[in-house]
């Protein structure tokens, strides 16, 4: 659960590696809209990465629905740079993790 101002303010859901998918996978980053466009995002998403790259890991993965209102811009200004993948109709891009 992500807080803000003492409260509530979104989720973030990961997929750890397996076997078979050895990179993280940012599967859900929720926030509320009145918590939007105050960092939040970004910062949660630098706290992930310092904690996943900790254990070991080089790369972050997630994927969007291309369209208005998509997250695409949020996950490009994070750094998340497209694959060329397209995975059920979705763009797949990584964020190499330092």
């Amino acid at each position: 659960m992500i807080t803000a101002d003492g409260e509530p303010a979104g989720f973030v859901m990961l997929a750890e590696p397996t076997p078979s998918s050895p990179e993280p996978y940012l599967w859900r980053l929720l926030l509320d809209r009145r918590h939007q466009r105050r960092g939040i995002g970004a910062r949660v998403i630098e706290q992930l990465g310092a904690e996943l790259h900790g254990q070991g890991h080089d790369t972050l993965t997630t994927s969007w629905a291309e369209g208005p209102g998509g997250p695409e811009p949020l996950y490009r200004g994070l750094g998340f740079v497209p694959t060329g993948e397209i995975d059920n109709g979705e763009t797949v891009a990584a964020l190499k993790l330092r």
